[in-house]
């Protein structure tokens, strides 16, 4: 019994190194984004960088540098997992009031419809909190959509700007019945130099 029992703490304290890590790996990125490191090392932007000589898509790196920005080591660690420390951080972005991910992780939330999320609640229930919270936001409760002409223009746009260099997310917002949708670009940090040079220069 007594050796099952350090067994467990072991276990226990593992777990909380391996969450420990992504944070640390996240720091480690908050010092590759530095402007100029990723041209030091001969790749055109951070994403580049780590996907060569980390192994580390894209969408990793913006994971792990959002749970370095937004949440303490010892916050990550509470939160046991990245993916249950991505989906708390993505359900805070998506609530109306001005929540943290670990406000919700201790409180819980109320989705728009449907049972209330409790507190700690696993991966995919907040995972659905958060889609429901994103589309209520966006309108598609009010019977407005985005139309085919609207998202082609936001594609476009995502487009021309990767052909520049830049890496950025952009989203094409339904909003009321009779009024245009909204565009929403979401750059990293690490390509603001690269979203400078791709507009055009201001002229005098």
């Amino acid at each position: 019994m007594a050796e099952g029992r350090a067994a467990l703490a072991r276990i226990k304290e593992r777990k909380a190194e391996i969450v420990g890590a992504y944070w640390d790996i996240g720091d480690d990125l908050l010092v590759l984004a530095q402007p100029g490191m990723a041209d030091a090392f001969g790749y055109r932007d951070l994403y580049d960088l780590c996907r060569k000589e980390a192994k580390l898509a894209e969408e990793q790196v913006d994971e792990l540098l959002k749970i370095r920005r937004q949440l303490t080591r010892a916050e990550a660690i509470r939160l046991e997992t990245r993916s249950k420390a991505a989906a708390y951080l993505a359900l805070a972005a998506a609530t109306p009031a001005d929540d943290t991910a670990m406000e919700l992780f201790e409180h819980g939330a109320k989705p728009p419809r449907g049972s209330r999320l409790p507190p700690g609640a696993n991966v995919r229930a907040v995972q659905r909190a958060a889609k429901e919270f994103r589309q209520v936001r966006r309108g598609t409760r009010r019977g407005r959509t985005t139309t085919p002409d609207e998202r082609a223009v936001g594609a476009a746009i995502r487009d021309a700007l990767r052909h520049a260099g830049v890496h950025a997310k952009v989203d094409v917002l339904a909003t009321v019945p009779g009024k245009p949708a909204k565009l929403r670009i979401e750059v990293s940090v690490a390509d603001i130099a690269a979203l400078r040079r791709a507009l055009p220069a201001k002229r005098s």
